[in-house]
C-alpha cells in the first residue's frame, strides 16, 4: 500500500477480534470497507474459525461469532447501498448481522 493507505482485509484479519468488531460497528468509516472486502474477510475468518474450533485451547467463540455476524451484516449493507436500496451507513447492518 502507498503511504497513508491500508488494506481493509488485512486490518480486519490481523487485528484482534475486539478491534475488528469495533471497526465494523463504526459509522465513521462509511465507504472504507467495501462489500468485496467484507465478504473476503468473512470467508477467510469463517474457514479459520471452523478449522480451529476443534483445538483443545480456549478460543473465545463469542467474539468470533460477533465478528462473523458483523462481517456478513456489513457486506449486506454495502451491497444494498451500492445498488441503491438504502442510504444508511453499513455499520448499522453490521450490528444487525
Amino acid at each position: 500500500c502507498d503511504e497513508g493507505e491500508y488494506n481493509t482485509v488485512a486490518s480486519l484479519l490481523v487485528a484482534t477480534s475486539h478491534s475488528s468488531v469495533k471497526l465494523l460497528f463504526s459509522g465513521i468509516n462509511a465507504g472504507e470497507i467495501s462489500a468485496g472486502s467484507s465478504i473476503l474477510a468473512f470467508i477467510t475468518y469463517f474457514a479459520l474459525n471452523v478449522g480451529l474450533s476443534g483445538l483443545p485451547v480456549p478460543g473465545g467463540a463469542f467474539t468470533a461469532t460477533m465478528l462473523l455476524g458483523g462481517l456478513f451484516g456489513r457486506s449486506v449493507g454495502e451491497l444494498c447501498r451500492d445498488i441503491g436500496l438504502v442510504s444508511t451507513v453499513s455499520g448499522v447492518y453490521a450490528i444487525v448481522g
